[in-house]
């Protein structure tokens, strides 16, 4: 496929994924009833989709140096998880929509210099690893908390027969399942990446 047709097709990808956790019933589901739909959610538009279009701009997305990028990334991660702005998100539709922009362009920011070539391999593989480990310790304090962070799901309306608690634990489990497999095949393209290139001084 030239590299041309093959952008184009990443970013309707990527725009497929946002209009499905947009417009789908993903989205009342996990605004209304489950944590771990609305875990979904976020994985779809904060880190798949920017994925994908990083991959359709290619060079073009790499702006920010991956530390620069990683510590933007976490910051927004850290943010909007913190339990009073993420209650607020769920009962203020700008503010949910401003969370979910977030997400979105430190996602676009993250992949863009993690998968662009101004800078070294070892920079990229290194914001790779810290993206999986922020992944890992925010994932395993939803699966081991103990009790339910987030307010409004104490008291929203069951579905699937999940409890609150138990609610938040498959989210954190999907979490931690995502973030795995998206930082093994990112590290994967840039290993694989590395070895095809001639030898040569690395960009810094």
């Amino acid at each position: 496929m030239a590299r041309g047709t093959r952008g184009i097709v990443l970013a309707a990808c990527a725009l497929v994924v946002v209009l499905f956790a947009a417009l789908s019933p993903l989205a009342d589901l996990g605004e209304e009833k489950l944590f771990s739909a609305h875990m979904i959610q976020h994985l779809l538009v904060g880190d798949i989709a920017p994925l994908l279009l990083a991959l359709a701009l290619g060079a073009r997305a790499a702006v920010l140096h991956p530390l620069a990028a990683l510590l933007a990334w976490c910051g927004a991660l850290a943010l909007w998880h913190a339990p009073r702005l993420y209650d607020e998100a769920l009962g203020n539709e700008w503010v949910h929509q401003l969370q979910h922009l977030t997400f979105f362009l430190a996602g676009l920011l993250l992949w863009g210099a993690i998968l662009g070539e101004h800078s070294s391999v070892g920079w990229r593989i290194g914001a790779v690893a810290g993206v999986g480990l922020a992944g890992l310790v925010l994932g395993n304090v939803f699966l081991w908390a103990g009790d339910v962070i987030y307010t409004p799901y104490e008291t929203a309306p069951r579905a699937w027969g999940l409890s609150p608690l138990a609610d938040q634990e498959l989210g954190g489990a999907i979490m931690l399942a995502e973030g795995a497999a998206v930082t093994i095949a990112v590290l994967a393209w840039l290993l694989l990446a590395a070895l095809a290139e001639p030898s040569g001084t690395e960009p810094a």
